[in-house]
């Protein structure tokens, strides 16, 4: 049985706001948000680029302890000031019952950029599972790649460019 617009445009608006929470709680490096985001099971990876390590978190309790580690926050402490601006773009998503699968453009702009120096910090892609459970919508696995970061000023290494022929 296929899903009706309504419906449809309602898990469209569900999985939005999933992922825009997302965002907004890596703006503020708010791990508690974070936390409620994901399913107990999920997994959280990001691919290699010049400026960073893969990293891959199996589990909600792990990938809130990654992330801690990448803010540098210790256990219950809490960032003052907001650090960047996560902007998502372009979503392509894909719908089952009680599910959706999408991907996303997104950019993080540095809101502390110095004079001269790119606000832009990475461009990239998220790939998104999202599951509903127990009436509310979680993150199941998200995998971020990074496409051009402002380290390296040029596209990693890992994306492939057809060539024009």
């Amino acid at each position: 049985m296929g899903s009706s617009p309504s419906d449809v445009g309602t898990t469209f608006a569900e999985v939005c706001n999933l992922q825009m929470t997302y965002g907004c709680a890596c703006d503020f490096r708010d791990v508690d948000r974070l936390e409620q985001l994901f399913s107990a099971d999920a997994t959280w990876e990001r691919i290699a680029s010049a400026e960073n390590n893969p990293r891959r978190f199996v589990g909600r309790l792990e990938i809130i302890a990654g992330f801690r580690s990448m803010y540098g926050l210790s256990a219950g402490s809490r960032p003052v000031l907001r650090a960047s601006m996560y902007v998502f773009s372009n979503p392509l998503v894909r719908y089952e019952p009680s599910a959706a699968s999408a991907r996303w453009n997104f950019q993080v702009i540095r809101l502390d950029a110095q004079p001269g120096s790119s606000p832009i910090k990475t461009v990239g892609e998220y790939a998104v599972r999202y599951e509903q459970r127990k009436d509310r919508w979680h993150i199941t696995s998200m995998r971020c790649t990074p496409l051009w970061t402002a380290a390296i000023g040029r596209l990693n290494e890992a994306c492939e460019i057809p060539s024009s022929a």
